[in-house]
Order: C-alpha cells, then sequence, then structure tokens
C-alpha cells in the first residue's frame, strides 16, 4: 500500500509538467499552422496537433486528424495518408471504436505498404496489435506485435 501512495504521489507531483510540456507542443504547432506550409508539412502537423490532444480531447484529436488525412489524400500523399490514417486510428482506438480502428490501422498498412515504408508498415502492425490487445485477444496480439518486430528488426 505505501508503494501505490508513493507512486500517487510522484504522479501528482510530475503531472503540471506534463501539461507544460504538453500545452507547449499544442502551442507550437499551432503557430506553425499559422505560417506558409507547403501541403504536404500542413497535413502532418495537423496530425501531429490531433496526437496531441488524443488523451485530453478526443473529440479535437479526430477532427485534427481526419483533416491531415483529408488533406495529404487531395494531394495524393501517401505517407501522409498512412500518418493520418494512422492518427486517426489512434483515437478510434483510445476511445474503444475498435472496428474503426482496425479498419484505418489496416488502410495505414496498406498505404504504408504501397510505399514500401518499414516505419509505416511496422507502427501499423504494432497498432493493430493494439486493437486485438484491448479486445482480450491476445493470439492475434501477439501475432502482429511479432510482425512489427521483425520489420522494425529488419529494417535497422
Amino acid at each position: 500500500m505505501r508503494k501505490e501512495a508513493c507512486v500517487f504521489l510522484l504522479a501528482l507531483l510530475i503531472q503540471p509538467a506534463l501539461l507544460r510540456a504538453q500545452s507547449n507542443a499544442i502551442d507550437s504547432l499551432e503557430k506553425l499552422l499559422l505560417t506558409d506550409l507547403p501541403d504536404s508539412s500542413r497535413s502532418l502537423v495537423l496530425s501531429r496537433l490531433g496526437g496531441q490532444y488524443m488523451i485530453s480531447d478526443p473529440d479535437t484529436a479526430l477532427l485534427l486528424s481526419l483533416q491531415g488525412l483529408a488533406l495529404a489524400k487531395k494531394i495524393n500523399y501517401i505517407n501522409g495518408e498512412a500518418i493520418g490514417l494512422n492518427q486517426t486510428a489512434s483515437v478510434f482506438n483510445i476511445t474503444g471504436n475498435y472496428p474503426k480502428a482496425l479498419e484505418y490501422f489496416l488502410e495505414a498498412l496498406k498505404k504504408g505498404e504501397s510505399i514500401n515504408n518499414p516505419v509505416r508498415i511496422g507502427s501499423a502492425l504494432l497498432n493493430i496489435g493494439s486493437v486485438y490487445f484491448y479486445q482480450g485477444d491476445h493470439r492475434l496480439a501477439i501475432n502482429y506485435t511479432q510482425q512489427a518486430r521483425v520489420i522494425f528488426e529488419e529494417s535497422g
């Protein structure tokens, strides 16, 4: 019990620092959106900003992630699409919409494979594994996680 109390107290003490760091990242990304960015960079910033809001405001995270994805699709920026799909799926995953999360992660996997990008492929596989883990299907979770491990190891 004493150990749990220490962990709780530590969490309370570091929470303000974590919130400041998140706030600083959000501020920086929002300022970046006000600049004259190429559309490819703008799509990535929108997706990343969505990631910053994922825990604190999932609705905003979903909106920003979908905007980044739509922009990447509009300009046919496949890597940006894979990132936007992955980010959008992550929001669905943490909010418990596992069918949508799986749909978007599988699409992100296809996009990553289409450009032969091991980071996009490995990330999608790892995240697909997380969906199965949260649903309690540990066999499939391990299968996808192992596939991701192989991709990451082979690509260095």
